[in-house]
């Protein structure tokens, strides 16, 4: 899977605190379309809207992680 730029920089200001609203704003997409890229990395890393952000992006990060 290829991804493009604006995933990682949407989980790793997630993690920062910005709300999806915000990084929208910053990245001048939709909010529906952050809701969507937090979406598949919470689901391609096997987590879930209650797991906790900064474990997502730990995952996210990992050194020799499949793409």
């Amino acid at each position: 899977m290829v991804r493009s730029r604006p995933v990682p920089t949407v989980a790793e200001w997630a993690v920062s605190g910005m709300t999806n609203r915000e990084i929208a704003e910053r990245l001048h997409i939709s909010v529906r379309t952050v809701a969507g890229h937090l979406y598949r990395i919470f689901n391609e890393i096997g987590g879930d809207v209650a797991r906790p952000a900064a474990g997502c992006a730990h995952a996210w990060q990992r050194p020799g992680r499949a793409s």
